[in-house]
């Protein structure tokens, strides 16, 4: 190969025919087209009309983007593809003229784009290359226009050349200036070539434009000579107007398709029968490094691929082209310079002589499928990693096909279900015919509303074993449907968790509960008689001085205290129980009336400690009015009855608000206690004061119980002598 001056485009008009190159990309099978600057399509090949399935006329002038489904999606991409940037290869819905929606991947750069269906069809596209045409060659008009005029440019003969060309018979022009041809801005070079002719000037193929008598304007090529008489005078003009008008197009197309072939992101290249090369645009030199290394001047086609493949190249794929019309697959070209193996879908194809059939060059689009290879393995890797999920998962996933849902994929946890039942293929009424009317009126509901059904706690009939017989089994459940690109509803996604045992587990400590509650009841009042009977009886001997002597009273009244305390540890005993079994019913509660009727069921104790007892405002909560009474009560309780000898009770109530939760303290002047107790103050029995004060060691356990019931926390801060703060958190009303 002789090497090149100029740019590639320039090797190209130099090297080959014009109208073999445009022949070559307008019949290339890779569909191209070519935008604006505003995103219209301004030129598109046959392949390219062929796959969206539109006429010429119905193409251009449009944007790409009203023939994208996801238009919006591209949106980014496609101003990249307007403004001439490369864009890599990326995927898009095209809408096709006959209806759906064809997968494509597109790219480009400087304007040109390149669209390859993501799934083609190589047998049909092999079938429609053989049988498509190629495009026929420029030809000229037949006849030219042969007028002649006089010096004044009056028209005076008019044949059916320039019939045919300006529209007009010779009886509307003869007589008439020659001027009526002309358009607006070229009526004063008429004189100008007037002057010529009468200096016996030649003028030859001069370009300009004319009216057709249909309004049209048509390209014209002049010829004008000097017309003499007998005696070697100039007596007007001879004038050969030749319609350049397609000619003019045909230009423009070639310079539009070299143009796109050089900018072309694309391999692109043209060799003759022999394998060498007649033109290669700037990707292909790029692609395989060739740019600036001497040795690409001399290489035949086969010297692009890697050593592996050039026999197969020279001896099969360029045979097979020349025989077939086309070869399409998969090979590697290798790079002159690191010597990389680069994979490529090799696009050969024959270039015949439009007017004698014979074969007359190779043309090849080459797309670098590096890109394309890498994003398979990710694609692959992703597809793997989805699959162990779907297979690993811990809940049961399947998925449900059809308005039969018959069971399209499964899970090994959704398997397990069902361990003697094949499921795959099947309907689900076949394969588990005894689910109820009411899970089967949902599945439906699913499918024609599109709405997604979720349960937390679902009651399903099964036979597990396929034994005869049917066990009541739970399940969390999520029905979702699988919704399509038209917005149908295909099947569903059925995912469940087996909360079976959960369930069974929960109904049997809440039957446990129920009978310990009533053990608590009937307990509390068998021991509670006894306890009377030793309290009355201790009551009469001490009454009727049965009991003489002081010791024997001291006796006395301990007995009596303690059958007090036990009383009242039955009491607070029963009343954590009440707290722990209770049902819970939250609702919007006013912690100010709270306080008020905790203050009003204190009073008594209040006057007798002279208590200070001043509160701020307190907001809504969420909770349990008498539930609440009960915890201010019984904090409000421990103030007065901790307090310091000597000292009336300060007691101060104050509350605040941090997004969706409320925390309220109660703080007091009293004895308070090592903060090391903070948590043990909140135990069962636990109590610091044991001597002192007298309690159960039962009312912050039941504090801490009916709070966190709620969803909050309860804890203190205090110091010894210095009083004590217990703090409580609720949900905000």
């Amino acid at each position: 190969m002789q090497e090149p001056s100029g740019t590639a485009a320039e090797t190209l008009t130099r090297l080959m025919d014009p109208n073999e190159l445009a022949l070559a990309l307008d019949g290339m099978p890779a569909p191209l087209l070519m935008l604006s600057a505003e995103g219209a399509i301004i030129w598109a090949n046959k392949a390219q009309l062929a796959l969206a399935g539109y006429r010429n006329e119905e193409y251009l002038g449009h944007t790409l983007a009203e023939f994208l489904a996801d238009s919006e999606a591209a949106g980014d991409r496609l101003a990249r593809l307007s403004s001439g940037d490369a864009v890599p290869d990326f995927p898009a819905r095209m809408v096709a003229k006959a209806g759906g929606v064809v997968p494509v991947l597109l790219g480009g750069f400087r304007r040109l784009v390149h669209t390859q269906r993501v799934t083609e069809d190589l047998d049909q596209q092999q079938a429609a290359a053989e049988l498509e045409e190629r495009m026929a060659a420029i030809v000229e008009g037949s006849d030219d226009a042969i007028i002649s005029k006089d010096l004044n440019g009056i028209i005076r003969s008019w044949n059916a050349g320039a019939e045919r060309i300006f529209g007009y018979k010779a009886d509307e022009v003869v007589g008439q200036p020659i001027t009526m041809l002309a358009v607006p801005d070229r009526v004063t070079e008429i004189p100008v070539i007037l002057d010529r002719i009468r200096r016996g000037e030649r003028v030859e193929h001069y370009e300009t434009r004319r009216r057709h008598k249909d309004g049209r304007v048509l390209a014209i090529s002049l010829t004008v000579s000097p017309v003499r008489d007998a005696h070697g005078r100039i007596i007007g003009a001879s004038k050969i107007a030749r319609d350049i008008t397609q000619q003019k197009e045909a230009e423009r197309e070639r310079q539009l398709l070299s143009l796109l072939a050089e900018n072309s992101p694309e391999f692109i290249g043209i060799s003759d029968l022999e394998g060498q090369p007649v033109y290669v645009n700037r990707a292909a030199l790029d692609l395989v490094g060739a740019t600036g290394v001497p040795e690409a001047q001399t290489l035949s086609v086969w010297d692009y691929f890697i050593a592996e493949e050039r026999e197969l190249v020279r001896d099969t794929v360029l045979p097979a082209a020349l025989k077939q019309g086309r070869w399409q697959g998969e090979l590697h070209f290798r790079h002159l310079v690191t010597g990389e193996s680069i994979p490529v879908l090799y696009d050969v194809f024959r270039v015949d002589d439009p007017s004698t059939g014979a074969p007359i060059h190779f043309a090849t689009i080459t797309r670098d499928l590096r890109e394309r290879k890498r994003a398979e393995a990710e694609l692959r890797a992703s597809r793997e990693r989805l699959q162990q999920v779907f297979e690993q998962a811990p809940v049961a996933v399947a998925v449900l096909r059809g308005r039969e849902m018959v069971f399209e994929l499964t899970n090994a946890a959704y398997q397990r279900f069902f361990p003697r039942r094949d499921l795959l293929g099947r309907p689900l009424l076949e394969a588990v015919p005894e689910i109820d009317d009411k899970l089967r009126a949902i599945l439906r509901e699913v499918l024609d509303t599109g709405r997604p059904f979720v349960a937390s706690e679902y009651h399903v009939p099964l036979d597990r074993d396929q034994d005869g017989v049917v066990e009541d089994c739970w399940f969390t459940l999520l029905y979702h449907p699988l919704v399509e690109v038209d917005g149908s509803v295909s099947g569903i996604v059925a995912v469940a968790s087996d909360i079976t045992d959960q369930v069974r587990a929960r109904r049997e400590l809440e039957r446990v509960n129920r009978e310990l509650e009533e053990f608590a009841y009937i307990s509390s009042h068998d021991l509670k008689e006894p306890l009377r009977m030793v309290n009355v009886y201790t009551q009469l001997l001490v009454r009727r001085r049965l009991v003489e002597n002081e010791e024997a009273n001291a006796y006395a009244g301990i007995i009596s205290r303690g059958v007090r305390r036990m009383e009242e540890l039955i009491d607070d005993v029963l009343s954590y129980s009440r707290v722990i079994h209770a049902e819970t019913e939250v609702g919007v509660v006013d912690l100010s009336a709270v306080l008020a009727e905790a203050l009003t069921n204190l009073k008594l104790q209040i006057e007798e400690s002279q208590a200070q007892i001043r509160a701020g405002s307190l907001p809504w909560v969420r909770g349990e009015k008498v539930a609440l009474t009960h915890v201010l009560q019984n904090l409000l309780s421990n103030s007065l009855k901790y307090r310091k000898e000597g000292v009336a009770p300060e007691i101060n109530i104050r509350a605040e608000q941090n997004g969706n939760e409320c925390r309220v303290w109660v703080q007091d002047n009293g004895i308070g206690f090592d903060q090391q107790y903070a948590e043990r103050v909140f135990g069962l029995f636990k109590r610091l004061h044991s001597d002192a004060y007298p309690g159960t060691g039962l009312g912050l356990a039941v504090c801490k119980r009916i709070i966190e019931r709620y969803g909050g926390r309860i804890w203190a801060e205090a110091k010894r002598n210095e009083g004590a703060t217990f703090y409580m958190t609720l949900p905000a009303a």
